[in-house]
């Protein structure tokens, strides 16, 4: 439930990446980069502000469509996704004012398509 008293955060933002693909079909493929995040946040306490929290971030991507081609066959027939991987990134970020401190390492995992 949502009131009153909820504190609010949202980012956006972007980010650069190199992914060291050296060959078709690589079943790991290392990948860093840096990323640019805007946040935007109001706190319980009535206290808002901005903050710019820049990071860099690197890790690995697992494909899964090299551990089972068949499967990858059926999603490329399907929905046209050519590869998909399971993302492993660590990254670092600094971003403090007098409110708020977004500083510190954190690891993410996830699924990435290509279409």
């Amino acid at each position: 439930m949502i009131s009153d008293s909820t504190s609010r955060i949202t980012a956006y933002g972007a980010q650069i990446s190199y992914q060291a693909k050296w060959f078709t079909n690589q079943w790991i493929v290392p990948v860093a980069g840096y990323s640019l995040d805007q946040v935007n946040y109001q706190l319980t306490s009535g206290a808002t502000g901005t903050l710019a929290s820049p990071g860099l971030f690197y890790g690995a991507h697992l494909s899964l469509s090299a551990l089972d081609p068949d499967a990858a066959a059926e999603l490329y027939s399907g929905y046209d996704v050519t590869r998909v991987y399971l993302t492993v990134e660590l990254s670092s970020r600094n971003a403090n004012d007098a409110n708020l401190a977004l500083s510190g390492k954190s690891t993410s995992f996830g699924l990435r398509f290509e279409f």
